[in-house]
């Protein structure tokens, strides 16, 4: 993930970006995120960080400059400082999805699932059926176990939309592993006709179908 990408404001600077345009704040806090992302796409983490945090000393409510902070953060490693990014920037603007994303997986990350339940929640009360959403909160329900969960999240997005072929997969596999076989073979089903030359779908209707025909002896 480019710097660049998640600073969609900042103005393009032509190679080499010696010097900012002139000594405005507005200018020299553009080379200094011309400079963040020219270092992190040379992998140095470190004079990128140290950019960003220039860039925020200058203007200390650049919403994406701390969401851009905090990513940086995040792909080193430093979730301690990553939360931190996330939650000024959260402050600044309380109603941003993807803000509530980055702290949900920030906290995940650091298996505080109570905290990322909670950032998972405030995103879906932004946008309800949000598919990325769903997709990241049902993966972390699923993999603690927590099927009925998964399952009823899944139903309500797919109520709104039935076009996403993986929020089938993960329903299915969610029947699946709760014995409901005619369910998840309705979901593998509807997958194939979505996508007929998908693999994964038709090797899974093939399984369930198989335990449909062949049910464990009482």
């Amino acid at each position: 993930m480019k710097t660049a990408s998640l600073l969609p404001a900042s103005k393009p600077f032509s190679a080499p970006c010696v010097q900012p345009r002139s000594n405005e704040p507005a200018d020299i806090k553009d080379w200094c995120l011309a400079r963040a992302d020219v270092w992190y796409q040379q992998k140095d983490f470190g004079l990128a960080r140290t950019f960003l945090q220039f860039a925020l000393d200058i203007d200390p409510r650049d919403t994406p400059v701390w969401i851009a902070l905090g990513s940086l953060h995040f792909t080193t490693g430093n979730l301690g400082a990553a939360l931190l990014a996330f939650n000024q920037a959260n402050e600044l603007n309380p109603g941003n999805l993807a803000i509530q994303l980055h702290l949900a997986l920030t906290h995940q990350q650091r298996e505080e699932w109570a905290e990322a339940e909670n950032g998972f929640r405030n995103a879906l009360a932004i946008a309800p059926n949000d598919v990325q959403t769903t997709k990241l909160y049902s993966g972390m329900l699923m993999a603690r176990n927590r099927l009925s969960d998964a399952r009823i999240l899944l139903e309500r997005t797919l109520a709104s939309d039935l076009s996403d072929a993986e929020l089938f997969t993960r329903l299915g596999v969610c029947c699946f592993r709760t014995g409901d076989f005619r369910a998840a073979k309705a979901c593998f089903a509807y997958q194939l006709k979505l996508n007929p030359f998908d693999a994964l779908a038709r090797e899974n209707l093939s399984v369930v179908e198989a335990k449909i025909s062949n049910p464990p002896a009482l």
